[in-house]
């Protein structure tokens, strides 16, 4: 009841129940950055942006007695004394060379999705940030109002409900335009939100070939391993992708917090760096 109070009187989706990483209190909320995430890349990158490369695709890890020895690069086998991947794991397990260690990944598998967001005429939709959809009648199984506590996504007096449909590539959903995506999702919500189709807006439509991992029991004993080490010393695979975990942003900097301080107290010369 007190964390519900903490939501109500600040605005945010407080202790929403996804967070692991940190106890639940009114001090701990599901957010965003104003400016979004390349917010955060922009920071990062500020003391470290001379040896930034962009447009440089990683052709191959080089492992050597278990542990990363180089990055091949632009056709150019760079010495690394560490690797942090981000990559899906499933393309990081065809990266690796001289182990098979990361073999068994190339046949972890992600779920495409489409995100539908909705702009609506209204300061609201939604009871709370999030609403799960059970019922099979329904194209998507969740909608999210960001602006209930990030309000600086969309104008005064405005809102936006993200539907999440999944998918396969090249499907009928796959293929379907734009417009008729953000009709289908609106006829839908109205039969949840009666009259709600007089203050719709338009839509803005992203489509994910990777979008969440999916569990299955053929590899769930890799994956558990994989939850531990990636098997090669010096390798470390984080982000929500390269953990192949459902994470929130929250999660994802602590856990990748944690993995870093672990990662430069594991390798001498980053420890003495």
């Amino acid at each position: 009841m007190q964390l519900k109070l903490a939501a109500l009187r600040s605005g945010r989706a407080v202790a929403c129940g996804y967070s692991h990483e940190m106890p639940e209190s009114g001090d701990v909320w599901h957010v965003y950055p104003e400016g979004g995430i390349g917010l955060l890349c922009r920071r990062l990158a500020a003391e470290v942006e001379d040896g930034i490369r962009l447009e440089s695709p990683v052709e191959a890890i080089e492992v050597d007695s278990d542990r990363v020895r180089a990055v091949k690069v632009g056709g150019v086998t760079q010495p690394v004394s560490a690797v942090v991947s981000t990559a899906p794991v499933n393309v990081l397990s065809k990266l690796v060379r001289g182990t098979d260690a990361l073999e068994p990944l190339s046949r972890f598998k992600y779920r495409p999705m489409i995100f539908v967001n909705l702009q609506f005429d209204l300061p609201g939709l939604l009871p709370e940030t999030f609403l799960w959809i059970p019922e099979s009648g329904y194209p998507f199984f969740r909608l999210t109002e960001p602006t209930r506590s990030m309000p600086w996504l969309a104008p005064e007096g405005k809102s936006l409900v993200t539907a999440d449909l999944g998918c396969d590539v090249g499907g009928e959903l796959w293929r379907t335009s734009d417009e008729d995506l953000g009709t289908l999702c609106l006829s839908h919500v109205e039969r949840i939100f009666p009259d709600v189709r007089g203050k719709y807006l338009g839509c803005r439509v992203l489509r994910t070939p990777i979008a969440y991992p999916v569990f299955l029991k053929e590899y769930e004993p890799v994956r558990r391993r994989f939850e531990i080490s990636t098997g090669v010393d010096g390798l470390t695979s984080v982000g929500r992708n390269g953990e192949f975990a459902h994470l929130l942003m929250e999660d994802v900097y602590w856990r990748t917090l944690r993995k870093m301080r672990g990662l430069v107290a594991s390798v001498p010369t980053l420890a003495a760096a």
